[in-house]
């Protein structure tokens, strides 16, 4: 308390550092890192494999694999530390006024609104990494190559083109997408500036950490489970200065209207930073009902109709659940089993499923303790 009070002691007299403040604070109560020694041992030696040059992606798969083996109760030894018990004013003071820095002199951010900026530039963090001071030297390391742009009349104030040419020089590293760890951590931006290889979620967080750093506004997309086949997926999207969305993966593919044509996604969610009223985690904190893990966070942002021209549909329930339940889900299938991948209340024996994508197979589901039961026959949209 007494650290958060002195950030917002610090802007006093500032208001657009208050607001950013503000922002922050209001929505950090559910942010936290995943620290332990261990963690921090592993990374390192990460670190240590990914910058020896002399290593093909086969050695590093191979020495991936046996860190992995190394540190095989690293999982069981990482603590949750919350921001908001943990977090300091001087770290957060600094973070602010070097974001408020980056957009006040970016010209690929000058359409954002304070709100815009706010969840697309301002964020201090993205997943439950450990806190690191990132903005500067992403900056440093980065900012210089695309700064060419700034004398073409055509491409000086392009966000769009800001982020093609800024995501051709991320392509250069080489990236391998693969997902070699077998823990469900989040890795810091040092580490994952020097990642050879590793899953579509730690690229799409690699990139955002360098694309804020720059002054360009981008998002981190997904699909909980795709519709036609086994895996998820995660991605970028850039807020252009002509105010579209612009899909992309980071160090891989550039923006595009057209994201994987003719590839079915079911539901398109926005992993945000701040807490998002509209999710099932804060409509079930009257209730303190079991929720599928898929779909229990706060920071969950609805952007299908972004990706596809969304349908809402009315199910009529011939199934009563096993236990009280207010929720039922939608789930599609994974080669194995079903994944909730959207959800809603339902009132006199039917359920109104919004802004989902046709050519899918759903099967409206419950969720309790006996895990996934059917509600309703599976229906083809």
């Amino acid at each position: 308390r007494i650290e958060l009070e002195l950030v917002l002691s610090h802007y006093e007299r500032n208001s657009e550092g208050h607001a950013a403040a503000e922002f922050l604070i209001s929505n950090m109560l559910y942010h936290s890192a995943m620290v332990s020694k261990e963690l921090d041992q592993y990374n390192q030696e990460l670190m240590s494999v990914n910058l020896d040059s002399r290593n093909s992606i086969d050695d590093c798969r191979r020495l991936y694999d046996s860190l992995a083996r190394t540190h095989v109760c690293l999982a069981q030894n990482i603590r949750i530390v919350p921001d908001v018990q943990h977090i300091t004013a001087d770290y957060l003071i600094a973070h602010i006024d070097t974001a408020l820095a980056v957009w006040h002199r970016s010209p690929w951010a000058q359409h954002l609104s304070f709100d815009e900026f706010c969840e697309y530039l301002l964020p201090y963090r993205i997943g439950r990494e450990p806190l690191e001071t990132w903005m500067p030297p992403l900056y440093e390391k980065y900012a210089h190559r695309i700064e060419w742009l700034l004398m073409r009349d055509n491409w000086r104030n392009s966000t769009f083109y800001a982020c093609l040419y800024l995501n051709d020089q991320l392509k250069k590293k080489g990236f391998h997408v693969e997902d070699f760890c077998q823990w469900a951590i989040d890795f810091p931006p040092s580490v994952l500036e020097t990642l050879r290889m590793a899953s579509c979620r730690d690229y799409a967080a690699s990139a955002a950490f360098v694309f804020r750093a720059c002054g360009i506004p981008v998002s981190i997309d997904y699909v909980i489970q795709w519709p036609f086949r086994s895996q998820n997926h995660t991605w970028n999207s850039v807020y252009s200065d002509e105010g579209f969305w612009y899909p992309f993966m980071g160090g891989e593919s550039n923006p595009d209207r057209v994201p994987k044509p003719n590839t079915r996604k079911g539901k398109v969610y926005r992993k945000t930073f701040a807490y998002q009223k509209s999710s099932l985690f804060h409509d079930n904190q009257k209730y303190g009902e079991l929720l599928p893990p898929t779909l229990n966070t706060p920071f969950i942002k609805d952007v299908s109709s972004l990706y596809f021209t969304p349908h809402d549909v009315i199910v009529r329930l011939s199934e009563k659940p096993h236990h009280d339940t207010r929720y039922v889900y939608l789930c599609v299938f994974d080669n194995q089993e079903w994944v909730p991948i959207h959800w809603t209340k339902h009132r006199s024996g039917k359920a109104t499923f919004t802004s989902i994508e046709h050519n899918v197979v759903y099967y409206p589901m419950y969720y309790s303790t006996d895990g996934l039961q059917p509600a309703a026959n599976p229906f083809l949209l």
